[in-house]
């Protein structure tokens, strides 16, 4: 993992700190970086806290909605669906719709 503090990013997802996160972002911080320990990634976060301008940040960045939970088949998109969370659904299902023929083919 490159420069800047996950966990304290983590908390910044968690609290709305939108500044903080944005800060650990350009120090490098992974955004799809998910901690042994607390195995979640910041975009479930993003999800658990209602943060949405935040999960729209990170998916900016690079953040995967598909990407599965730690010894789990939870991904982001799944638990937005879980909680009825239209507007993650939407932003996640957009940024399927936005990705390349590349990427679609690839993945």
């Amino acid at each position: 993992m490159s420069g800047g503090d996950w966990k304290e990013m983590l908390v910044a997802v968690q609290m709305g700190n939108i500044d903080l996160v944005k800060y650990h972002i350009s120090e490098g911080i992974d955004v799809n970086y998910e901690h042994p320990e607390l195995m979640t990634t910041a975009l479930i976060e993003s999800i658990q806290f209602d943060q949405l301008e935040i999960a729209q940040l990170l998916m900016d960045h690079g953040a995967d909605p598909k990407q599965n939970a730690w010894l789990s088949k939870d991904n982001p998109l799944a638990m937005a669906k879980q909680q009825n969370k239209e507007a993650f659904i939407s932003l996640f299902k957009s940024s399927q719709n936005n990705q390349s023929i590349w990427s679609k083919i690839f993945n």
